[in-house]
C-alpha cells in the first residue's frame, strides 16, 4: 500500500471544488513546512549566511566571520541572462497584438518579467497576480511564495485550482499584528477576517478573468532556488575563509617562547615596552606559531568555489576562461549548462504567459471584442556575451529568408517592440521609393525643359539665319 510521504516540494493538491475554512486553516499550517526553506533563501539572498552566528567557546580566539554573497552573484548573473532583454511578443490577430501590447506597457512589463524572475531564482517559484483596478484596467503584481499557498488538482494534468494569500503585517497605527487572507478561485475571492486559526468569511467579489487569476513561474520542476543545492558548499567555503583570516591574525598575536632565562611579569612588562630583549648566554627567545598548510587551503577554496558554480549551473564571470579573445563557441560550451536550466525555466515562464494572454483575451470579451487567431508567439532574447552585433548581424544574414523577419528582429536586444520596429522599416522604406519617385520625377522634368530651352534656342538661331 502506498502512503503519502513528507512534503519536499511547495505543491498541494487536492479533489474538492470548494474550500471551507477548516481547509484554508489546514492548508495554512501544511504551508509552514516551507518557511524555513523561503527564509533561508532569502538570508542566503541577502547576505545573512550561517557563518554570521559562529562563536567560538574561547572568546580570546579570533572569530573573523566572512561573507561571500554568491547567491546574489548567481541570481543576478542568471536573471541577467534571462529577463534583462525584454520579451518579444507577435500575432497573425494585428488588433489583439496591439490590445496585448498596451496591456503590458500599461504595466511596465519588463520590470514584472525581471520581478518574477528574480523570485523564482531566490525562492524556487513565484507567482503573477492580476486584477482589475477602478477603471476596469487590467494589473499585474509580481509576488514572492511566502504568502501563498497554491493548490492543483489531483489529475494528471494538475490544473491550478485555489490560490490562498495569508499576508501578516504589523499595523503601526493600532499597534497590533493584522492579517490579510484571501481565497482566489476560477470565479472570485473571497476575504477573511479574523487570525490564522479563526477565519470567518466577510465578502465574495467575482473578478472575470475565466480562470484561476494567480498564476505560478518556477524556476525548476522541484520549485528550489538557483543557489539552493550549493549552500553547504558555500558554509564550507566561508568557514574556511574565515579560519585563513583568523591563522593571519593569529600571527599577528601569537606567543613569545623564553627558554634558558628568567622572566617574571616586570622583566616582560619592561621588554614589551621598550621592544627590546636582553638574553643571558645559552638562553633563546622564538614565538610559537601555528604551522599551516597554506596549499592545502587555496586548493579547498578553489574546488569548492568551481562546485558551487556547477551545482548552481552558473558560470563564473571573472574567471579568466572568459578572457576577451574566446571566440563566440568557445564562450557558448562555457554557459551550456546555465542555457540548459534556462531553456527548463523558459517553458515554465512560456506556459504562465500562455495562461495571462488568455484572460486578457477573456477580460476584452466581456468589454465586446472577440479576436480569431489569437495565439501570442513569445520570443526570449538571451544576454549573450558572446552575441557581438557582428556576430547576431552574421546569423541574421545567414537565416534571412529560412525564418521570419519578426523572428529575426527579436534577436536584436535594442528592438523592444519588433512590430513597431517592422512599421518603422516600412515607413522607411515608403519614404525612401517616395523620394526616389520625386527625385526621378524632377529629374525628368529638368531634362524636359532642358530639351525644351535647346529647341527654342535653335529655332530662334535658324529664325536668325533665315533673315539674315
Amino acid at each position: 500500500m502506498k502512503f503519502c510521504r513528507n512534503k519536499k516540494i511547495p505543491v498541494f493538491q487536492t479533489g474538492k471544488e470548494e474550500l471551507t475554512t477548516a481547509d484554508i486553516i489546514k492548508l495554512l499550517f501544511e504551508s509552514e513546512t516551507f518557511s524555513s526553506k523561503y527564509e533561508t533563501n532569502e538570508n542566503y539572498y541577502q547576505g545573512q549566511h550561517k557563518i554570521l552566528n559562529r562563536v567560538f567557546s574561547d572568546d580570546g580566539k579570533p572569530n573573523n566571520r566572512i561573507v561571500v554573497n554568491y547567491p546574489l552573484y548567481i541570481c543576478q548573473v542568471r536573471n541577467g541572462y534571462f529577463s534583462s532583454s525584454p520579451l518579444s511578443i507577435d500575432c497573425e490577430n494585428k488588433d489583439f497584438l496591439e490590445v496585448v501590447t498596451n496591456v503590458l506597457d500599461n504595466n511596465d512589463f519588463k520590470k514584472v518579467f525581471a520581478e518574477l524572475d528574480c523570485y523564482s531564482s531566490v525562492y524556487g517559484h513565484s507567482f503573477l497576480v492580476l486584477y482589475l483596478d477602478e477603471d476596469g484596467e487590467i494589473r499585474m503584481v509580481p509576488q514572492a511564495p511566502q504568502d501563498w499557498v497554491y493548490v492543483r488538482s489531483n489529475d494528471l494534468l494538475q490544473t491550478p485550482k485555489f490560490a490562498i494569500r495569508y499576508y501578516a503585517w504589523w499595523d503601526d497605527v493600532k499597534n497590533e499584528q493584522q492579517y490579510d487572507i484571501s481565497l482566489y478561485t476560477k470565479s472570485e475571492i473571497i476575504t477573511y477576517e479574523g487570525g490564522p486559526t479563526d477565519l470567518k468569511e466577510v465578502g465574495r467579489v467575482p473578478h472575470y478573468f475565466g480562470g484561476l487569476p494567480v498564476l505560478e513561474f518556477c524556476e525548476n520542476n522541484s520549485r528550489k532556488g538557483a543557489f539552493e543545492d550549493a549552500i553547504p558548499l558555500l558554509d564550507a567555503y566561508e568557514n574556511i575563509l574565515s579560519d585563513t583570516v583568523n591563522t593571519i591574525n593569529y600571527f599577528s598575536d601569537c606567543y613569545l617562547v623564553l627558554t634558558g632565562c628568567d622572566a617574571d611579569d616586570a622583566d616582560i612588562a619592561q621588554m614589551k615596552r621598550n621592544r627590546v630583549i636582553v638574553l643571558p648566554e645559552n638562553s633563546n627567545a622564538s614565538f610559537l606559531m601555528k604551522n599551516i598548510n597554506e596549499t592545502y587551503n587555496k586548493n579547498a577554496l578553489k574546488s569548492l568555489q568551481e562546485d558551487i558554480f556547477v551545482i548552481s549551473c552558473t558560470p563564473l564571470l571573472s574567471d579568466s576562461s572568459f578572457s576577451s579573445n574566446s571566440s563566440g563557441v568557445a564562450v557558448s560550451y562555457k554557459l551550456f549548462s546555465m542555457e540548459k536550466s534556462t531553456q527548463n525555466k523558459e517553458n515554465n515562464f512560456r506556459k504562465g504567459f500562455n495562461e495571462m494572454f488568455v484572460m486578457i483575451k477573456n477580460i476584452m470579451a466581456l468589454k465586446g471584442f472577440s479576436y480569431d487567431d489569437a495565439r501570442i508567439m513569445m520570443t526570449f532574447t538571451r544576454s549573450n556575451p558572446v552575441n557581438s552585433l557582428t556576430e547576431i548581424s552574421d546569423s541574421i544574414s545567414k537565416l534571412r529568408g529560412t525564418v521570419s523577419n519578426a523572428t529575426l528582429l527579436s534577436q536584436l536586444d535594442f528592438v523592444t517592440n519588433v512590430e513597431l520596429e517592422k512599421e518603422l522599416l516600412r515607413s522607411e522604406k515608403q519614404e525612401d521609393l517616395e523620394f526616389q519617385l520625386q527625385y526621378q520625377t524632377r529629374q525628368n522634368e529638368m531634362m524636359s525643359e532642358a530639351d525644351k530651352a535647346l529647341k527654342e534656342n535653335k529655332a530662334e538661331e535658324d529664325n536668325n539665319n533665315y533673315h539674315n
